[in-house]
């Protein structure tokens, strides 16, 4: 004859199926879960798609011809920054915009005429903190239901001398 499962048993069996429903819920839906870490990092392909774009587009263009690329190059910077993003996307994003917005000013220089050597350093700077930016995202999204802390927003001065 089967006998009823003991009362602690029971509760334990309880608890448990409990905590992994909670656990289940906390690494899809939490405030860095699957779910929302992989609609962002989507979101933002899509951006850097057009961007990519853009910025082949400004790198063949004749300085007088410049200015509606990087006005549009600044319609993808607003997009990326306000972009909706879970707590662990949010300085790496901030990063990535401002990584973006120093290649437009890179390209602004090169239309005003400015030495080399000043837009070399402002192309060198973008593509350091974008791809440092790029690769906090990764990690982000590796880790996103595990993620619990912040990256740390880098200074303008740090982001430069940041390795990707």
């Amino acid at each position: 004859m089967h006998s009823p499962l003991p009362r602690k048993t029971l509760i334990l069996l309880l608890a448990a199926l409990l905590f992994a429903s909670t656990l289940g819920w906390f690494i899809y839906y939490g405030p860095c879960g699957t779910a929302r870490v992989n609609r962002a990092v989507t979101e933002l392909t899509a951006l850097l798609t057009r961007w990519d774009d853009l910025n082949t587009n400004a790198d063949g263009t004749s300085r007088g011809a410049l200015a509606s690329v990087l006005a549009q190059m600044n319609e993808v910077i607003a997009e990326v920054r306000a972009l909706s993003v879970p707590m662990c996307l949010q300085a790496p994003r901030s990063a990535l915009a401002d990584g973006m917005a120093t290649n437009v000013a890179a390209y602004q220089a090169f239309q005003t005429g400015q030495s080399d050597d000043q837009i070399q350093a402002l192309f060198t700077a973008s593509n350091t903190a974008t791809q440092a930016a790029l690769t906090q995202i990764q990690i982000a999204a590796r880790i996103a239901p595990f993620f619990l802390s912040h990256f740390p927003t880098p200074s303008p001065a740090a982001s430069t001398t940041v390795s990707p």
